[in-house]
């Protein structure tokens, strides 16, 4: 009879490393210009609002793709009453895994700053299958091998576009986003005070018009509507902390309860008071 070695190991199969989320936007929204150490993935499975890239507008709508390499700068603006979107990211770690002499991802995702295109209706229904497939579904017999075949497919299909370089852009930081990016900071660290549109002209050296233009077209918003829109989403912050309606209307900058309460309706679509009590 042969025995076993005594030290063999008990095979396990691990989880190739991501994170991914199925998301839903019910009410205008935008998040601040950012960007991350690991790759990202949007799709979109409907259609409402601007994704911003380096400086650049892009339609986020039904069947639109994007991968973005690490530390590109990009926005999203959310516009209609609900907008599904799947995002994915995961680390060059990941791809050094799937990586190998005959098939290296490694090197095809480091040629590219971020892909931007319109999927067919028939790719589309593929890509929206592997990502559904992504997901976690309750941890049963084969749930993570189903889970790292998809993730693979889903890699190897990125890396195919790529490789076609049909819908890859590259380009560099807009020497117009470095103008305006300061103002954002600016505004992230004082918007709790009264932003003037002339204050902001004066102290960064920059014409009201030009100010207005760029700010209008990087963000999809005049100065005044991020402000206020700001205001709005650190307040969603707050309330979900337990602050008071008018507590929170107070920590944002607004003077009058009454405005802030009618602002916030209109921005998130229920009242503070009512946001606080679902949240």
């Amino acid at each position: 009879m042969i025995q076993e070695p005594a030290n063999r190991k008990e095979h396990c199969c691990m989880k190739i490393p991501y994170t991914i989320v199925k998301e839903s936007l019910h009410h205008k929204s935008l998040s601040e210009p950012h960007f991350h150490d690991e790759y990202e993935l949007l799709f979109g499975l409907s259609d409402g609002g601007t994704y911003m890239i380096n400086g650049h507008a892009y339609p986020l709508c039904h069947a639109m793709l994007f991968v973005l390499n690490k530390y590109v700068l990009h926005q999203c603006i959310a516009d209609i009453s609900s907008y599904e979107k799947y995002v994915l990211h995961f680390s060059s770690e990941t791809l050094k895994m799937l990586s190998s002499t005959q098939t290296d991802i490694v090197s095809i995702f480091g040629n590219f700053d971020y892909i931007a295109q319109l999927l067919s209706e028939e790719q589309f229904h593929y890509f929206n299958n592997l990502l559904a497939n992504c997901m976690p579904n309750g941890g049963g017999f084969g749930d993570d091998l189903r889970q790292n075949m998809a993730f693979v497919n889903l890699i190897l299909y990125i890396s195919n576009l790529i490789r076609q370089r049909e819908s890859v852009v590259g380009l560099s930081l807009k020497n117009e986003y470095n103008s305006i990016k300061p103002i954002f900071d600016y505004i992230h660290n004082h918007y709790m005070e009264e932003i003037r549109l002339e204050e902001l002209s004066q102290k960064f050296f920059i014409s009201k018009y030009y100010l207005c233009r760029h700010f209008k077209a990087l963000t999809g918003f005049s100065v005044g509507s991020y402000v206020t829109n700001y205001r709005i989403r650190e307040a969603c912050i707050l309330l979900r902390k337990g602050y008071s309606v008018q507590r929170a209307g107070e920590e944002v900058g607004f003077g009058n309860n009454a405005y802030f309460i009618k602002t916030f309706k209109k921005t998130i679509g229920q009242s503070p008071g009512k946001y606080a009590k679902n949240y």
